[in-house]
């Protein structure tokens, strides 16, 4: 009986100690900064990274103008893609027109902007840029690139939509939301609802 109670103890000591840890962590860690952008407001990406803090956005913003939800046929038919590989996995995609500036930063060659790494969130859903839809909708194709200073380029990001991740209806009533960068700034760009 003695060993049953010092067990039963040592167990629920164990797990007192163990919530106090996280609490303490949850309360006293670091906690990056979000800042918050609306549609056709610039964003400017100074030294904040998603990645690597060896990404040079410092010069560049970006600026949301506009938001589109196709279905896939409205797709293939604006954009005349012909390419099969998309019809089995999308019903929708979610098309997030930008505009990409280099205001300031004079190394082109090793600075830049890396489109892929842009992700698409609503509460529990996430999605990165579509990478089969993104070179057939945009020109140049590449996701990564880098501008001369004093530039700008438009570009639009594709998010694939899936009924079997969210449905289109939930997805629609969602606070949509483009993360830009995750550190030490998260920049957010809130999107307007999806009719």
């Amino acid at each position: 009986m003695k060993k049953l109670f010092i067990s039963v103890f040592a167990v629920v000591a164990a797990v007192i100690i163990c919530g106090a840890r996280i609490y303490k962590i949850n309360t006293t860690g670091i906690h990056q900064k979000e800042t918050y952008y609306g549609l056709n407001e610039e964003v400017p990406l100074e030294c904040d990274f998603t990645n690597s803090s060896k990404e040079s956005h410092n010069g560049y913003s970006v600026t949301v103008t506009g938001t589109e939800l196709l279905s896939l046929d409205e797709l293939k038919n604006n954009y005349k893609i012909e390419d099969k590989r998309i019809d089995y996995y999308l019903d929708h995609v979610y098309l997030v027109k930008i505009k990409v500036k280099n205001t300031s930063n004079k190394d082109a060659e090793k600075a830049g902007i890396d489109t892929n790494k842009f992700q698409l969130q609503s509460g529990a859903f996430m999605q990165f840029v579509d990478d089969k839809i993104y070179p057939e909708i945009n020109d140049p194709a590449l996701t990564s690139f880098s501008l001369k200073e004093n530039t700008e380029m438009d570009f639009i990001l594709p998010f694939a939509i899936s009924q079997e991740q969210i449905d289109i209806d939930t997805f629609k009533n969602s606070m949509n939301q483009i993360v830009l960068t995750l550190y030490p700034n998260k920049k957010i760009v809130k999107l307007d609802p999806v009719n």
